[in-house]
């Protein structure tokens, strides 16, 4: 925190002369760590892991959500970062668009464009610096390079330094690693704090005009987080912040961003009917009426929710549980329809035996109703009235119905029975 301090409390005339060690040392290293692992045995192996898909995982909304997080971390957007660098250059600087000539290749580019391919390259040098010690530890240890990977914390400050200490020049190594742990960590407080900083001197010109004690006071604010992530839970609270104050938010408020530059609110244009365009207070009307069907949901959801006793985990709890047993309930009904070969299916929908007559109609729906609602275990247990016709015929009809019902063994039936009674019971209490 003193090293920012005295890095910041001038602005950029000091913070970006330690830029130029503290951005370019890191890359250093990585050269340096990528050259010595791809020679070590087992790296192959985790290159592999590194750069071979995994198509199941990408079905999930964690690994999005991940490298989403990661790249605001990396970029910074989302956290003021980009633009409170660029609020330093002349009114007139182009920044839209510059002039590389390399070789005989001459084109034009973006800087947005150049600098998030320099981010990509360097996370993807990092991953490949990663993986080859990864493969490396796996090999030592006899075990898949799967066994090897932990979380981000136990990653960098456990099982990384373990696979250097194994290494010749061990210590200069390792004090490379953490020096480049520090020059990061710098970076990323640099980025940071300056966009907290910037913002709130243009806001306020006071705060400009007392930039050093500002400053202080930042950081000061800092050092009583980090002595609350120190201390024994400290990685709970870490995991806290980082669960509820970076990802699903910076996420949303980046999304909302990147909405208004694309579509901006210089394109909306109020409702029209050929050459009649509607008045404003129809078009306020129009979204009273779209924000009432989108909030209906939420609205009885809350209401629900009041309604309902016991306390608010209490309640989500209960969902929870009434969500997993459906969830269970339908896993076992498609794992017996699994079963049935497609013969089994046809005749389940289609071979209706011909014995039946249209008469029957009404007895079969009976039937349906007793065993939908769990007043018979079988066609063998149904009123007379519902076998009065044929009884054979109306049996084997009604097999068949309960089969695609959700048939199975007594307990499973009992289990049904005992779900639906279940939910009706809480249905009627809550009405």
């Amino acid at each position: 925190m003193v090293i920012c301090y005295f890095s910041l409390w001038k602005g950029i005339h000091t913070s970006g002369k330690v830029v130029w060690f503290t951005a370019l040392f890191p890359y250093v290293v990585l050269i340096i760590f990528l050259f010595r692992g791809i020679t070590l045995p087992g790296s192959t192996n985790g290159i592999y892991h590194y750069i071979w898909p995994n198509i199941e995982k990408l079905k999930s909304a964690e690994p999005w959500v991940d490298a989403a997080t990661q790249v605001f971390f990396s970029l910074g957007p989302g956290f003021g970062v980009l633009m409170a660098y660029a609020s330093y250059n002349e009114f007139h600087n182009n920044v839209y668009r510059f002039r590389i000539l390399f070789v005989f290749i001459n084109t034009t580019d973006r800087d947005a464009l150049l600098v998030a391919s320099i981010n990509s390259l360097t996370s993807l040098l990092s991953g490949f610096v990663v993986f080859t010690l990864l493969g490396y530890m796996a090999y030592k240890r006899n075990v898949l390079v799967l066994d090897v990977i932990k979380d981000d914390p136990v990653l960098v400050f456990s099982v990384y330094p373990e696979a250097l200490s194994t290494l010749p020049g061990s210590t200069f190594l390792s004090i490379c690693f953490f020096l480049m742990l520090l020059t990061l960590g710098l970076d990323s407080s640099f980025g940071g704090s300056e966009a907290v900083i910037t913002a709130l001197s243009d806001e306020y010109p006071m705060i400009a005009n007392h930039r050093e004690l500002f400053v202080l006071g930042l950081f000061t604010f800092y050092i009583g987080i980090g002595a609350l992530e120190s201390t024994q839970g400290g990685i709970y609270w870490f995991h806290l912040f980082e669960r509820t104050c970076v990802e699903y938010p910076i996420l949303l408020a980046v999304l909302c961003e990147t909405f208004n530059i694309t579509y901006g609110l210089s394109n909306y244009q109020p409702l029209q009917l050929g050459d009649y365009t509607y008045p404003l207070w129809a078009n306020i009307l129009g979204g009273i009426f779209s924000g009432s069907a989108v909030l209906t949901i939420p609205v009885v959801a809350i209401i629900q929710i009041l309604r309902t006793e016991g306390t608010f985990n209490e309640i989500i709890t209960e969902i929870q549980e009434l969500r997993n047993r459906w969830i269970e309930h339908f896993d076992k009904r498609l794992n017996r329809q699994a079963t049935l070969n497609p013969p089994d299916i046809k005749t389940a929908y289609t071979d209706i035996p011909t014995n039946i007559a249209p008469s029957m109609t009404k007895e079969i729906r009976i039937g349906i109703k007793q065993i939908k609602s769990g007043k018979a275990e079988g066609p063998d247990n149904l009123p007379a009235e519902a076998l009065n016709s044929d009884k054979e015929a109306t049996a084997n009809m009604l097999h068949t119905i309960q089969e695609d019902l959700g048939g199975g063994t007594s307990a499973e039936k009992s289990e049904r029975r005992t779900f639906h009674q279940d939910t009706k019971e809480k249905r009627s209490e809550q009405m």
